[in-house]
């Protein structure tokens, strides 16, 4: 049988970077976000660890999340965060932004209502 990676490992072996973001989530845990540098630019992801059940969450606890990445120019596929840096783009600044949404988010999923993740 092969061996379980944590979702760091994975991650890694399919080319994602760990960078450490200055943001915490709600329950206090540091948010770490993953880069992937390709010859279009970089992306930026949380790789879905913010949001994982993001249809459980209320409608309107929904359309806050969609209005905040629309705001900050972060796209939200099935519940992953992805920022795109232009070749050349300040990526660190891109990071950091995504760390503030993410703490954000899980703020706002974390509210009385919302179902727990």
């Amino acid at each position: 049988m092969g061996q379980i990676l944590a979702p760091e490992t994975s991650a890694e072996l399919l080319g994602w970077s760990p960078r450490r973001s200055s943001h915490t989530l709600a329950d206090g845990t540091p948010v770490t976000l993953y880069v992937q540098f390709s010859p279009e630019g970089a992306a930026v992801s949380d790789l879905g660890s913010t949001l994982p059940l993001i249809r459980r969450l209320p409608p309107l606890a929904r359309i806050a999340v969609r209005a905040t990445c629309r705001t900050n120019d972060v796209q939200i596929d099935r519940g992953t965060l992805v920022v795109h840096v232009p070749p050349g783009g300040d990526v660190s600044e891109a990071v950091d932004r995504l760390g503030r949404v993410c703490a954000q988010l899980s703020r706002t999923a974390s509210e009385p209502g919302c179902p727990s993740r």
